[in-house]
């Protein structure tokens, strides 16, 4: 597929978004097959994984574990993203008790990433001033930056660095102690998931033998978890073809969700290990297509709209053009620039 995207929209945002809504809509079928068997899968390995860990007198061996529990956490997360969205099972209370759950590993409280992302971000993508992941500021909001920011910035422009933009940007401030103010209508029950989160480590460490067994256990998993999150939700909204809106009317007759993400390419099986949580724009044009229904639909997309869907190939050299290449975004004929 191509890698490129084409600007121009003759039918406009809204007309294309219901055409290819009317295109995935076959695909927007949530079942018990395979869902269930996914959810018990990866909490089977979660809870073998951590007993490894805690048990274990083998130091390589602990250490594989503890970097496959940030992976696996990553995994249940995902899972815990399609039943936030309706989309896991076809049980509406099914969805909200297996999300709950399924969110623990990472301490995210269910509401909170309800409303936050299925209602902020999946509702105003790339819309400045509403969406707030991976947000990139003008040329003058950069030169008016503080040091610190700038300090930030460049920390999250890092390979390494970028594990630190998720737990400090969002998980923290939007999910902790809700800065964002994204709760205000459901305090109590944005309290009782916070604080259920929030038993995650204490219990983990009632099992440990020592304050290495909670590194392992999870702190090491905690922040591999936070640099794939980092990583995902980056490349899925960064891209130098991929705009940005100051507008709410220009990005509103303008977008149809599909040409506000990249579906970065990988090997099916490579996909897999991630729930195909890389091809995003079909999730955007319709958020009830479950994670293993997402291949076809992206191909349903590319048939629908054909050489416009940015497709790219994931490769290292590809990650840190990202990072160096999309920081700033002028609004015009600017677009994105580096710093």
């Amino acid at each position: 597929m191509s890698d490129t995207t084409t600007s121009s929209n003759p039918l406009g945002g809204r007309d294309q978004l219901r055409q290819l809504r009317i295109a995935l809509a076959s695909y927007a079928k949530p079942s018990w097959w395979p869902s269930l068997f996914w959810v018990a899968f990866d909490l089977s390995a979660y809870g073998l994984l951590l007993h490894t860990v805690v048990s274990s007198t083998t130091r390589w061996q602990q250490i594989f574990a503890s970097l496959l529990l940030g992976l696996f956490s990553a995994r249940l997360f995902i899972l815990g993203h399609d039943a936030c969205h309706q989309a896991l099972t076809p049980s509406s209370k099914a969805n909200k008790l297996l999300g709950r759950i399924l969110f623990l590993p990472t301490l995210t409280p269910y509401l909170g990433w309800e409303l936050g992302h299925n209602v902020i971000h999946h509702s105003f993508t790339n819309l400045r001033g509403k969406d707030f992941v991976w947000v990139p500021p003008s040329r003058s909001e950069w030169l008016e930056q503080s040091l610190t920011r700038r300090i930030l910035t460049e920390l999250y422009r890092n390979p390494i660095g970028l594990l630190f933009y998720y737990l400090i940007e969002i998980w923290f401030p939007r999910l902790i102690t809700n800065r964002g103010g994204i709760s205000r209508s459901q305090p109590l029950l944005f309290l009782t998931d916070r604080c259920l989160a929030m038993l995650v480590p204490l219990g983990i460490a009632a099992i440990c033998r020592g304050p290495l067994d909670f590194l392992l256990a999870f702190v090491i998993p905690f922040l591999v978890w936070n640099w794939l999150m980092s990583f995902v939700v980056l490349v899925h909204h960064s891209h130098p073809e991929l705009p940005w809106y100051d507008s709410k009317s220009e990005w509103s007759d303008s977008t149809y969700q599909a040409n506000v993400c990249v579906d970065v390419q990988l090997p099916s099986w490579a996909s897999s290990i991630l729930h195909n949580v890389l091809i995003h724009s079909p999730h955007h044009v319709n958020t009830s297509i479950p994670f293993h229904r997402l291949p076809e639909a992206q191909r349903a997309i590319w048939r629908a709209i054909p050489g416009k869907q940015l497709s790219p190939r994931l490769t290292f050299s590809y990650l840190l053009g990202i990072l160096r290449d999309c920081r700033i975004f002028d609004s015009g004929a600017s677009g994105w620039e580096s710093i």
